[in-house]
């Protein structure tokens, strides 16, 4: 994800100026006629963010993101789970 201030907050569509509190939330809702989609991929204030009333619903699809992200690195001969960070390779 790339930020440049001046970029437009996708609450309040104000600009993100140098010095502000932001936060930034990485792509995570594909659909374009969901309310979420506005903040998907965008940096925010921090206070529009912080006050948002959709910000729970955020908060629970990060997290099933994450989890389905960690999930995937299960080794394919034994199904064990692989920790974060831990390098794997296909043997191939």
């Amino acid at each position: 994800m790339t930020f440049r201030f001046g970029m437009r907050c996708g609450i309040c569509n104000s600009p993100v100026l140098k010095g502000e509190s932001r936060i930034s939330v990485p792509h995570f809702e594909p659909n374009q006629r969901s309310p979420l989609y506005a903040i998907s991929g965008c940096t925010l204030h921090r206070g529009c963010y912080e006050t948002w009333p959709l910000r729970p619903k955020v908060e629970v699809r990060l997290a099933a993101a994450e989890a389905f992200r960690v999930s995937r690195k299960v080794c394919f001969t034994c199904g064990a789970r692989i920790p974060a960070g831990d390098l794997f390779t296909a043997g191939i």
